[in-house]
């Protein structure tokens, strides 16, 4: 097959709107390497494949295949890497060591706020608790720490199949062509700058954490607003493709994610049109960081008189020349072990204490009896036993999974699977990162726009679930 080789001979306006002429060809091997590495990213997430009967995606199968192959190994792996980081994150916290401290690295895996010291610390104890079966039956139980174990294997697995494929559809190129695109219906559907459109597709695609230090980090150079920047993070901030498919796999509805994640996308754009014009967002000033004035850029991605496509073209290829086997192994496996010690600390102590509030009292009931009969109205199965499942998801994003494994309906299941992808808001990390911004949230402005976001979601999602489930 002969490609064409595109050549770009339009005039670019440098930082001061200066006049720059440009010459420049899109190598053929960059095309060819953007172009693979963009297939190969949507083959593994986005591209149902059948296994067994089921649909699936290719990644599904892959870590099916790990669970087949590695057993029982996987979940005391599991167990052990808990234990480990809750005693490092505790004796990093009170001696502050500087063989932990001087190293950027190991920093970040162990040095954390107090509410992560305090989880990784009491999920390290309950995962060797649950493993040896020792300790009450509160924590150790069939309902509570069994349940929370029994997804370990699942968990280690999805994890390891995906990590080192995320960069072919995230870093090389799909999402700078994607954005060039999106830019012109930003303003009008979300109010927010056109520039942002990669910003915003980052955000979604990318890790929730990273996605509101990113989009802090743009509000203190002027790039958006206080507004804007709340915006982000409350909207567009959500977990990534990944996770999303460790929600599934953890509800046992991996068969259904691709409908799932068309639902996510589709209820989180209408979220994202809804929440910033209604109250709390659309009342939060709409002004730049102190002592700045709006970033003098030029907000209009592509340059007068080139075509759009041509320029998608040339971002996206330039994205290419950072490919390396290397860099993806490197910064896979950093990754990878970074996400161990964030995830399953807080599976062992957030979700067996979920549990067992759930099992051993009637609070999450009390609570959530307004969305159970909100969703027992428009028809859910299970629905009051769904409700607790459907607000948890504030503490933290996966403990909503957790509450649903039991439900009998799969479409319930596959219901609180999305639900809890697409509110976003959860304290453990997006609400934690987000009160550290000077965007002017707090905890009571995050737990309304949840609360707003769940109780939109829900109708969209029951709608589409008639569909999936039809």
């Amino acid at each position: 097959m002969k490609f064409k080789q595109y050549y770009t001979r339009r005039r670019f306006m440098d930082n001061n709107k200066n006049p720059v002429m440009t010459n420049e060809k899109i190598e053929r091997s960059k095309y060819v390497k953007f172009l693979l590495f963009s297939a190969i990213g949507i083959a593994m997430f986005l591209i149902p494949v059948s296994k067994d009967g089921n649909i699936t995606v290719l990644s599904a199968f892959i870590s099916d295949s790990i669970i087949s192959f590695a057993g029982d190994y996987l979940m005391w792996f599991a167990v052990w890497i808990t234990a480990l980081c809750g005693v490092m994150s505790l004796w990093t916290s009170i001696f502050k060591p500087k063989c932990i401290m001087k190293h950027e690295l190991l920093k970040s895996w162990f040095y954390t706020s107090p509410l992560y010291y305090i989880s990784r610390a009491a999920g390290g104890v309950f995962a060797v608790m649950c493993a040896y079966n020792a300790g009450p039956e509160f924590i150790i139980g069939e309902a509570t720490g069994q349940t929370i174990l029994g997804i370990a294997k699942p968990l280690v697995a999805v994890l390891l199949s995906i990590i080192f494929f995320v960069p072919f559809l995230t870093d090389y190129g799909l999402m700078e062509y994607i954005g060039v695109f999106l830019r012109k219906i930003i303003r009008p559907l979300f109010t927010l700058p056109g520039r942002s459109a990669i910003n915003l597709i980052t955000s979604w695609f990318g890790a929730s954490n990273a996605a509101v230090i990113i989009t802090n980090l743009q509000y203190e150079k002027g790039y958006y607003t206080k507004r804007e920047t709340a915006v982000i993070i409350t909207a567009f901030s959500a977990v990534n493709i990944p996770f999303c498919l460790v929600i599934f796999e953890t509800v046992d509805a991996a068969s259904y994610f691709v409908q799932g994640y068309a639902t996510i996308c589709i209820a989180g754009i209408i979220l994202a049109m809804i929440t910033p014009r209604i109250w709390p967002l659309r009342t939060m000033p709409n002004v730049y960081a102190e002592g700045k004035e709006k970033a003098k850029v030029n907000e209009e991605i592509v340059p007068e008189g080139m075509k759009p496509h041509r320029y998608a073209l040339k971002l996206a290829t330039d994205k290419t020349e950072d490919f390396s086997i290397k860099k993806i192994i490197v910064d896979g496996t950093k990754l990878l072990i970074g996400i161990y010690l964030a995830t399953f600390p807080i599976v062992f102590a957030w979700g067996i204490l979920a549990c067992s509030l759930v099992e051993y009292t009637l609070i999450f009931e009390w609570v959530s009896y307004p969305f159970g009969f909100f969703m027992d109205v428009l028809g859910v199965e299970n629905a009051f036993e769904a409700a607790p499942a459907a607000i948890v998801g504030f503490i933290d994003m996966f403990i909503p999974a957790l509450l649903a494994i039991n439900i009998p309906s799969i479409a319930t299941r596959w219901m609180i699977a999305v639900l809890s992808l697409v509110q976003i808001i959860f304290m453990t990390e997006v609400g934690v990162l987000a009160m550290q911004t000077d965007a002017g949230l707090n905890v009571k402005n995050l737990l309304i726009i949840f609360l707003e976001r769940t109780i939109i979601a829900i109708p969209i999602i029951v709608l589409a679930a008639h569909f999936v489930f039809a």
